[in-house]
């Protein structure tokens, strides 16, 4: 019974976040995806899942350049990420990371997350 209730509470929280999306509002959708408790102790939510939203939310916090909260959401991403898998995620997790030191006026270290990701070869990437 708490995995179902568990499940249909993410499913209303998307949906709300994607409301918030569709209107641009980028920390209320943030925030509605945050209430997601993506810590708990069940383990109904596999580690996919988990770095997936966390990587959401930082791109969502970074529309309204909100980089302590993103932060915030890439460092529980950063627990999650291996180079081994998804490329995509590993891409998206990078560019926020990047994205978050611009925002707080670390271009050096920015700028070689930058240069990073442009060094990826295309082929890497796949059609994910």
């Amino acid at each position: 019974m708490a995995k179902y209730v568990l499940k249909t509470c993410i499913v209303y929280q998307r949906e709300t976040c994607e409301l918030y999306e569709s209107e641009q509002q980028w920390s209320k959708a943030a925030e509605m995806l945050s209430g997601i408790d993506l810590d708990s102790g069940m383990r109904v939510i596999d580690d996919t899942f988990i770095l997936s939203e966390c990587i959401r939310i930082v791109r969502l916090y970074l529309e309204d350049d909100d980089a302590v909260n993103a932060e915030a959401f890439i460092n529980k991403a950063s627990f999650l990420i291996s180079n081994r898998q998804y490329e995509m995620l590993v891409l998206h997790y990078k560019v926020g990371y990047a994205r978050i030191l611009d925002i707080k006026r670390k271009f050096l270290e920015a700028a070689l997350r930058y240069y990073d990701i442009s060094q990826i070869e295309k082929r890497k990437i796949g059609d994910e």
